[in-house]
């Protein structure tokens, strides 16, 4: 009996090292650094979405962003992804609905639409970090702020 509650002890002991470990090793869930694009558009509008299936607690922050069309192109609109509102909102402070912005990604479909889950957002000289370079986001899960 004592073995078999000093193997569980143990187990607690390096779980979360292990865990730890996988969790900033493995990549973005979505986001693909082999796709990623930049375009230059302007905000639309900001959409707040619940996400139920990921994060009951929170608000999903987005933007609608179009771009302008160039030569005989047709304008496109991005649904763009930012993050948790807990997690960005102190991040993105400086964008605003009409501004103009560039904003580096990788493009996905969301509900249907064009998306794009932002890694970077340059806003009027200002370069606004969402995710590193493999899709991580620079922000901690389960608390607000950024990563030291």
């Amino acid at each position: 009996m004592w073995g078999k509650i000093a193997l569980f002890a143990a187990g607690l002991q390096f779980s979360p090292v292990v865990l730890a470990q996988n969790f900033t090793d493995r990549p973005s869930r979505n986001y693909n650094p082999n796709t990623e694009i930049t375009v230059e558009g302007v905000v639309d509008s900001f959409v707040f979405r619940d996400q139920a299936r990921h994060r009951p607690w929170d608000v999903g922050v987005h933007f609608n962003l179009t771009v302008e069309p160039v030569g005989s192109t047709a304008a496109t609109s991005y649904f763009v992804h930012i993050g948790p509102k807990s997690q960005v909102e102190g991040l993105i402070t400086s964008v605003k609905v009409g501004d103009k912005v560039t904003v580096v990604g990788s493009p996905v479909q969301i509900d249907g639409k064009e998306g794009l889950i932002a890694r970077q957002i340059l806003d009027d000289g200002v370069t606004i970090t969402i995710r590193d370079e493999a899709g991580r986001p620079v922000f901690r899960r389960g608390g607000a702020g950024l990563r030291p």
